[in-house]
């Protein structure tokens, strides 16, 4: 699972990324929506910004997931479906790495593209149920999003703060099917 210094997990046929990050003391783990092109000393601008937020914010380590690990350079070419192999070989790589490495704190960074596929929702709920990750403190990039997910990291300016984010709350509108206008987890 650990390339060198990095942690990275990806599929023999490149097709899936499910962790990606550099190992510290005292680190920061981030949910994504999905990965794009970023590998071992080759970040994408995504992952460019997730390392300049996670030094500023005074973490010496990372490690990225994604709500769905297929790999894909825009959302919109995400498949209409994700196989359950897939997903389950990610939640199951997600509890791994959080029991190898010291990460105290989750960053809920999936914007707006949870929208994209009705499996991004599911996966969120699955992850977020994850007994590794139902201890742990949740976060997000202040403010959240006008459709009220938690921002993105490409769409925040780079002195964004962290705040607190209620993923048991924000699990519980995604499966009562209410649209993101009613925002009740805010």
């Amino acid at each position: 699972m650990t390339s060198g210094t990095w942690i990275y997990e990806r599929s023999p046929s490149n097709r899936f990324r499910y962790a990606l990050g550099y190992p510290g003391k005292n680190m920061l783990g981030v949910i994504g929506a999905n990965p794009s092109t970023a590998a071992p000393g080759h970040p994408d601008r995504t992952v460019t910004r997730i390392e300049k937020f996670s030094k500023y914010w005074g973490y010496d380590g990372w490690v990225i997931f994604n709500l769905s690990p297929r790999i894909a350079t825009h959302p919109n070419t995400l498949p209409a479906h994700l196989s359950s192999t897939v997903n389950k070989y990610n939640l199951t790589l997600i509890a791994q790495v959080l029991k190898q490495y010291p990460i105290r704190r989750l960053w809920a960074a999936w914007g707006d593209i949870i929208e994209k596929r009705a499996y991004l929702y599911k996966s969120c709920r699955q992850i977020s149920g994850i007994s590794e990750c139902t201890t742990l403190e949740w976060l997000q990039l202040q403010p959240h999003t006008k459709k009220g997910h938690p921002r993105h990291p490409l769409y925040a300016s780079s002195k964004s703060t962290l705040m607190s984010f209620n993923i048991s709350t924000y699990s519980s509108h995604l499966k009562s099917g209410l649209s993101s206008e009613n925002k009740p987890y805010l």
